[in-house]
């Protein structure tokens, strides 16, 4: 599609929805692909390469390295004996200890990060959370506990709160990038302002009042709001994108079966060559768990594709019912739903003095004030948002 000054407000507002549709529904595959990967971790199992001092056999069995866990051992002992992490690597290399033939020393950024990988006793940590491991430990517990007790504590927040205040956590300082925090002034009123915490900042001391935000914020959702006309052309939209999803859909699905297929017929012959005496027990391993690790994402991702479709049309109905009734939802949640329905809405939310800044998030950017825009959209890019 071709947009120039002279086209109509429905060839834009068609051309905005299509281009945020497409968008969506390709970060709805990569979510649900990685909650694919999620599945597995919550198993147990490790996704893609294992820590070092471990050896996958397949995708479902992971062992030790017999050769490398003594150095991850040895160093979680010298680091909980009180050295630095420069005199560990120092010791482990005197010691006799190699890390890699490349690199006979470890650097100490990744004997850092060895050190803190809690997987070593046993668990899988993914994505911040932990689940039980289908692995052994390396070293226990207490061991791994000790290792920690010499980490420094760093970045500590400058202020905590246990209030479930509305705005806590939306917005940024406009001067200094610093949080906006809230605080209870008198036993009851609720005073906003920025923490202060890179240094001298003119408005630490400017406090804005939650009644005085929250009008702000409530003329934000109101200017969300089509004409029916409008709304029938987003139905129209829908329509017309919809082919054009069908036929990337049942392309890639195609592209991944024939994938899959080629995958598995590099697995058979791979077996008759092992079987023929033509191919080594450690390059059918080698192989083997590195096609087989590809079928399983295949798999994923077929799933993902799934659930994307689906969510393709929810996201559709969403958008509409969220413009027919923006302002009357917003105002029925409690606090924690008003939060997150502003950040559906609204991305880079700053505060200077008592002035709100923010913008639209897609595809809200393409509907705010439609009919009064037309000309700046014409000058804009399309995954431009307007600021408020």
């Amino acid at each position: 599609m071709v947009l120039t000054p002279n086209s109509s407000s429905h060839e834009k507002l068609v051309h905005g929805l299509k281009v945020l549709l497409a968008k969506n529904f390709i970060d709805n595959l990569r979510e649900e692909t990685q909650k694919g990967r999620l599945k597995k971790a919550s198993q147990g199992y490790f996704i893609g390469q294992v820590p070092y001092g471990y050896k996958k056999l397949n995708p479902r069995k992971t062992i030790i390295d017999e050769q490398k866990a003594p150095f991850v051992i040895r160093a979680f002992e010298l680091y909980g004996s009180g050295l630095s992490l420069e005199h560990v690597r120092n010791q482990l290399y005197d010691e006799g200890f190699i890390y890699q033939p490349a690199h006979n020393k470890i650097s100490k950024g990744q004997l850092g990060k060895l050190l803190q990988n809690i997987n070593y006793v046993g668990v899988l940590k993914f994505k911040n959370v932990i689940y039980e491991g289908q692995h052994p430990p390396i070293v226990s517990q207490e061991i791994f506990d000790k290792a920690q007790s010499s980490f420094r504590k760093d970045n500590k927040p400058l202020y905590r709160d246990n209030h479930n205040f509305v705005f806590a956590g939306m917005m940024t300082c406009a001067e200094c990038g610093c949080a906006i925090i809230a605080e209870i002034k008198k036993g009851k009123y609720i005073y906003y302002h920025c923490t202060g915490g890179k240094g001298k900042c003119s408005q630490k001391s400017k406090y804005i009042s939650e009644e005085k935000l929250e009008k702000q914020f409530d003329e934000a959702v109101k200017t969300v709001n089509l004409a029916q006309v409008h709304i029938e052309y987003i139905k129209q939209g829908l329509k017309e994108c919809l082919k054009d999803k069908k036929e990337f859909s049942e392309e890639l699905r195609e592209n991944l079966q024939a994938e899959y297929k080629r995958i598995e017929n590099r697995l058979d012959k791979l077996l008759v060559g092992y079987c023929d005496g033509t191919i080594s027990t450690q390059l059918y391993n080698e192989k083997s768990i590195a096609w087989n690790k590809t079928l399983e994402e295949i798999n994923i991702k077929l799933d993902a594709l799934r659930v994307a479709n689906q969510k393709y049309y929810d996201e559709g109905v969403k958008i509409i019912e969220t413009l027919k009734n923006a302002y009357w939802l917003y105002k029925q949640q409690p606090n924690e739903e008003k939060r997150k329905f502003l950040n559906y809405l609204l991305s880079n939310c700053t505060l200077n003095g008592e002035k709100v800044g923010y913008d639209y998030n897609l595809p809200f950017s393409y509907f705010v004030n439609f009919d009064s825009c037309r000309k700046k959209y014409a000058c804009r890019d399309s995954n431009a948002g307007p600021s408020a």
